[in-house]
């Protein structure tokens, strides 16, 4: 290892100070280095060994360091490229980055500092003075850069001894982190890069600026991402928008900025957040709010959409790059009392963020956040509660899976568990539900009775061929109830044709008779799957998906025999898999077949899956809502002694407690397969989500209903649970 001594100048009251700093000097052919790049070639360059990286960034893996410098020379052309250096890097998502611009020499844009988010990078949110500066570039020569960095300030020197651009709020705060350097678009040449550890005194040029955030909105409520989709022709919310969403406070930074990436991930598919706050007016009036944004926004007032818009790069001008500011106002109709602000903010790319301010003097008083406070510390020691259990469950009994669970749309606990012989479940996993696929069916019933294209209460022979005499008084509604006298014979599994899976199933004895009895049946909801795709003219899989999955945002969810693009959570019973016909399951993989559509055969995940049950919950209450039917009383299953009285729905039970809905829910068990999951959505805003790949308790109950039990019992009585 090479040591260099870097002479670091202080500042003291009296005299300049100079102390010694012991720098590493870590070659890029050292296996410290770790490299995640389109490419990385070590050659000859200008002269001397470099290192070409192109697409990507590298780091030294085995040194954590929060206050010090990094030190490396680079030569680049004038092809428009980003290329510099990290620190305190605590993961792959999550880091400060400083780059050079080429293409920029010059320009006060030649250069940039900007925070690492969840992946996302914000220099459309930092500009100006603190995160760039005009510098003229050498190009194809070497030129040295330094960067320092202690507390929560840095310097940064690009082929001088002054600093080029003096930052006085680094985004990431304090904290120990690894160092490297990284370059996209056109590659970059690195070479002598030195590393040394320790603090430095800044002038003070670099200390903080007072910063006057009067009248600005300094608090948000932001909720987890969802589709811009979503909100198409959306010019009024309510307050079932808002209520089934996770919401976290974020606190404004030194300029009013709001950085959404601090609390969100960008994804395709979820690319918006709700930025909500909420102010207290005295009176009826008219207030001015000037806002910023970045990328796309909607903006609504008291429920009511008042502005709609677009700040992304290059929307306004072919030059234009989306930086954030306060470009844009609105005059704002305040009510007396309380009032609130939704802003849905769309990122696209550069920068996720939110600005805004009352003109001067506007008497509003902000509220945002104060009842989050005030029931924070209670949902903590919940979510701490339901933690502990799930992980004694994991640690000491062998539960593993992964677990939602959610109140009032404020997530408590999301997290994967355990490893089951040997098997570790994957991050984000899917897992096969079983039975909870029954409620799809149902829905997608409802959703074309919705539309007239399905009378529930019609025999099946108007939708199937050739039924027998003894099932022509079947009805769907019997099919969606298990109160058709099909029995549970699995007649479909293994038939990959439509019409051979329906001879096979109306061809077995009836149990009973038609709307009799309750009994339960997969081929009863295999021949519902069977309905809706003939009625829809596209195949169940397409429909199910285009109409229901997508529109609700459910991206990790599909069906048996289309799983290619997804991880799926370890399968329990390898053996038992081994003894599948190939007709079901083969090569590690799922084959379509009838018996696993409809009744079964859905793969998906907690977070899809709570999604799912807040669009059941709404329905519940809202009779014109197209899938209320799904969870309204259907066949009466039983009744208890304590007022309960339990329902089939469509596809998912109903429990009903003195005439009100007490809860939505079903349990889904593929014993072959070793997976079980429960969804269970309850009116008082509760929502648990289990899904197991662990199989059975000695007593034979699935996992998923044992967790279920054990989080419900914290969520009625958190004080006999926190001990635990």
């Amino acid at each position: 290892m090479l040591i260099d001594r870097i002479r670091v100048w202080t500042i003291c009251p009296c005299l300049l100070l100079a102390q010694s700093i012991m720098a590493q000097n870590v070659p890029f052919d050292s296996p410290r280095w770790t490299f995640q790049a389109q490419d990385h070639q070590q050659l000859e360059h200008l002269g001397r060994q470099a290192l070409r990286l192109e697409g990507g960034m590298a780091w030294i893996e085995d040194l954590d360091i929060q206050d010090g410098e990094i030190a490396f020379d680079i030569a680049f052309g004038p092809e428009r490229g980003f290329s510099g250096g990290i620190w305190r890097m605590r993961d792959r998502d999550n880091f400060e980055e400083f780059y050079l611009r080429p293409h920029q020499s010059g320009n006060p844009d030649a250069n940039q500092y900007t925070p690492i988010f969840n992946g996302n990078p914000g220099w459309q949110l930092y500009h100006g003075e603190g995160y760039g500066s005009p510098v003229e570039y050498r190009f194809n020569e070497w030129m040295p850069v330094r960067i320092r960095f202690t507390g929560t300030r840095a310097e940064i020197f690009i082929d001088s001894d002054e600093p080029v651009v003096r930052v006085r709020e680094l985004k990431h705060g304090p904290g120990a982190g690894k160092v490297g350097i990284m370059s996209s678009y056109a590659p970059a040449y690195f070479s002598n890069f030195r590393v040394a550890e320790g603090r430095f005194e800044f002038s003070a040029k670099t200390e903080p600026q007072p910063t006057s955030l009067d009248d600005h909105v300094r608090q948000w409520m932001v909720s987890d991402p969802f589709s811009w989709s979503r909100l198409d022709e959306k010019i009024t919310l309510d307050s079932e928008d808002l209520a089934h969403r996770s919401w976290q406070l974020l606190t404004a930074e030194e300029k009013g900025i709001t950085n959404l990436s601090r609390v969100a991930r960008f994804r395709s598919g979820n690319d918006t957040v709700f930025a909500r706050a909420t102010f207290h007016s005295s009176e009826a009036r008219k207030a001015r709010l000037r806002f910023g944004y970045s990328d796309n926004i909607k903006l609504y007032a008291n429920g009511k959409l008042i502005y709609e818009g677009s700040n992304s790069y290059g929307s306004r001008d072919y030059r234009y790059l989306g930086t954030i500011g306060l470009f844009d106002s609105v005059l704002i109709e305040l009510e007396p009392g309380t009032n609130e602000i939704v802003m849905a903010v769309q990122e696209l790319f550069g920068g996720w963020g939110v600005l805004a301010q009352w003109a001067t003097g506007t008497p509003v008083q902000a509220v945002a956040g104060q009842t989050f406070r005030k029931n924070q510390s209670a949902r903590i020691e919940l979510a701490a509660a339901i933690e502990a259990r799930v992980s004694q469950r994991a640690g000491e009994d062998g539960f593993s899976g992964s677990v939602l669970v959610s109140r009032g749309g404020a997530t408590l606990l999301d997290q994967n568990y355990g490893v089951k012989d040997a098997m570790p479940v994957q991050l984000s996993p899917a897992y096969w539900i079983a039975s909870n696929a029954k409620q799809f069916a149902g829905a997608a019933i409802a959703l074309l009775e919705s539309e007239g294209k399905i009378d529930i209460d019609a025999p099946i022979n108007r939708y199937l061929e050739s039924v027998p005499s003894d099932k022509r008084s079947i009805t769907v509604r019997h099919l969606l109830t298990h109160s058709s006298g099909l029995g549970q014979n699995y007649a479909a599994e293994g038939i990959a044709d439509r019409e051979a899976a329906v001879r096979a199933i109306l061809n077995t004895n009836l149990v009973a008779n038609p709307g009799d009895e309750y009994h339960y049946s997969n081929d009863g909801f295999s021949l519902l799957a069977i309905i809706a795709e003939r009625v829809a003219g596209q195949s169940y899989e397409s429909w199910l998906r285009s109409r229901l999955l997508e529109p609700i945002g459910m991206t990790g969810t599909g069906l048996w025999g289309h799983e290619e693009k997804v991880t799926i959570a370890p399968l329990q019973n390898p053996e038992s898999v081994e003894k599948q016909s190939d007709s079901i399951y083969s090569n590690g993989r799922s084959v379509h077949n009838w018996g696993y559509h409809g009744a079964t055969g859905i793969y998906s995940t907690t977070q899809d899956l709570e999604r799912w049950a807040s669009v059941l919950i709404r329905a519940s209450g809202n009779p014109q809502h197209p899938l209320a039917n799904v969870v309204a009383p259907g066949r009466l299953i039983r009744e208890d002694n304590t007022n309960r009285v339990i329902y089939y729905g469509y596809g998912i039970g109903v429990v009903m407690r003195d005439g009100q809905l007490e809860m939505v829910s079903h349990i889904g068990d593929d014993d072959w397969l070793g997976h079980n999951s429960v969804v269970a959505a309850y009116a008082d805003g509760d929502i648990i989500v289990v899904l197991s790949n662990a199989g059975y308790l000695e007593d034979g109950t699935p996992w998923a209903a044992a967790i279920t039990r054990d989080i419900r019992g914290i969520l009625r009585d958190p004080g006999q649970h926190t001990s635990r």
